[in-house]
């Protein structure tokens, strides 16, 4: 991959990737995939906002967690026919319109798919 990072290419390089390495695997299983990593993020953050263990240990499986998230999403994205870098782009243009301060100070009035 190179230094400039291209999202649309990512997707493609991990995807073919995929495609040689597993090419049975349907999107359902890929889907769990994804859970199984997400749920190691949460152990690796768990495990350090406990102190318990190695704080560097923890924060390098919490790097790789995310790491390995962004690979199984971009397969995952592969199998769907979804195209990853254009689900991020039109939910972030949603999010980023939502204002959860201004709206807590105007009475929890909350937006359309709240987080």
């Amino acid at each position: 991959m190179s230094k400039d990072f291209d999202l649309a290419e990512f997707q493609a390089e991990v995807g073919a990737w995929h495609r040689h390495n597993f090419p049975a695997a349907p999107a359902e299983r890929v889907a769990l995939k994804l859970a199984e990593e997400v749920g190691e993020l949460a152990h690796a953050r768990i495990q350090l906002e406990d102190g318990i263990g190695d704080a560097d240990k923890h924060r390098q499986e919490e790097a790789d967690a995310v790491g390995d998230i962004m690979i199984v999403l971009a397969i995952y994205c592969e199998k769907a026919d979804l195209d990853l870098s254009g689900c991020i782009i039109a939910t972030w243009e949603r999010v980023s319109k939502r204002d959860w301060q201004r709206d807590k100070l105007q009475g929890g009035k909350q937006h359309e798919g709240a987080e």
